[in-house]
Formats: structure tokens, C-alpha cells, sequence
């Protein structure tokens, strides 16, 4: 039997923790995934919680939570993994975009919707020159870091805009697809990460 669990990290510590698991809250879950091999590009995936709230703990005005006082904001790091025996698969990862109380007859109820990664890296500005073999930062111009990357496999080279976007190494499964495509020449300039990926994919 497949069981679902979704945690949120409520108190910002970059750790999933099983008292932050709010699967026994839900009463809808639903995700779209945002990465799919037969697409072009990779749009963001996104996430909708429905979850019983008698007590308001899912509101942000509550102080007396029991996810604690001032835990439940925005932009907190969610995740959503399938448990089937003794294996855990990952489903979504992202952050909450928006927190919305629901107030029905005889039940109260509230709403998460988050966002995954995609949606993060639209937002990080990228440039790679051709050639080259430097990869770390390499300098700016007008604000917009120059990034020297190791031209060879695309996967290094998504490995090199993740770092430069300060992404974390946990977070990045799926994102090295092992193409094994190898390039001579690339260059991007001024664009975002989510946009070097997307060309990246087209190689």
C-alpha cells in the first residue's frame, strides 16, 4: 500500500522533520509535475493542499499555532514524497506561494498553494561565456554575475548554473538528466537559470 506524506519546514531549518508532517490534515492533494522528458522546456510544477483546520493552526494571524508562533508564512519549503514499503519516492518539492483560510458550513478549512524550484530559477539572472574552463563566478557587468563554465556534458553544466543560482545539492534530483550530450561552445548572456536550463534541454 502507498502511503503519502507532505511535510512543511516550518521553522526554517532546512530539515524535513516528522513533526512537521501535515498528512494527517489533508483532505485534497493535488500537483502538476513540472519537469517532463517528452517537453521542450520545463515549466514550474505547482502544488494545491486542502487541509481541515478546526482550530486555525494553517492561519498566519494565529499566534498560538501548533506549528509555532510566527512559523506559518510564506515561502516556507514544502515536500511531498510517496512511501510504498520501505522505499520513499520524492513527488514535489517547492515553497508556499499562498495561505488562504476557508470557511464552509460546520468546517473550517485552509489552502496552500506552493510552487516548485522552476519557479525560483526564473528569477536567477545567468550568463556563461564560450569556452572557457572556470567554474565558479567570473566577474560582473551591469549587476549580472559572468559565470565561466567547464564546456563538456551538459550535466556539468547544469551542475554549474545550479551553483551559480546557490541551489542546493538536495535539492537537485531530476535536474541532471545524465544526456551525455558534450558541447564545444556555449553562451548565454543575461538570461535566467530557469532559461539556460530550457536551452540546455534543447541540445
Amino acid at each position: 500500500m502507498v502511503s503519502i506524506k507532505f511535510f512543511v519546514d516550518w521553522n526554517n531549518d532546512a530539515v524535513f522533520s516528522s513533526t512537521e508532517d501535515i498528512s494527517t490534515d489533508i483532505r485534497r492533494l493535488s500537483w502538476t509535475r513540472g519537469r517532463e522528458a517528452e517537453q521542450e522546456a520545463t515549466p514550474a510544477g505547482t502544488a494545491t493542499i486542502e487541509l481541515k483546520d478546526p482550530a486555525g493552526d494553517y492561519s498566519p494571524h494565529r499566534s498560538t499555532s501548533k506549528w509555532g508562533a510566527g512559523n506559518v508564512t510564506l515561502n516556507r519549503e514544502v515536500l511531498a514524497q510517496a512511501v510504498y514499503g520501505v522505499t520513499t519516492y520524492g513527488l514535489f518539492r517547492g515553497r508556499i506561494q499562498s495561505l488562504r483560510p476557508q470557511i464552509t458550513a460546520g468546517e473550517q478549512r485552509a489552502s496552500i498553494f506552493c510552487i516548485d524550484g522552476m519557479d525560483e530559477l526564473s528569477r536567477k539572472i545567468f550568463s556563461a561565456p564560450i569556452g572557457g574552463s572556470a567554474t565558479g563566478p567570473g566577474g560582473s557587468s551591469n549587476g549580472s554575475a559572468f559565470y565561466g563554465v567547464t564546456i563538456g556534458s551538459t550535466d556539468g553544466i547544469i551542475d554549474n548554473i545550479l551553483d551559480n543560482s546557490s541551489w542546493a545539492v538536495a535539492r537537485r534530483v531530476g535536474l541532471t538528466a545524465n544526456i551525455g550530450t558534450t558541447l564545444s561552445q556555449w553562451w548565454q548572456y543575461n538570461i535566467s537559470a530557469k532559461a539556460a536550463l530550457d536551452e540546455l534541454e534543447r541540445h
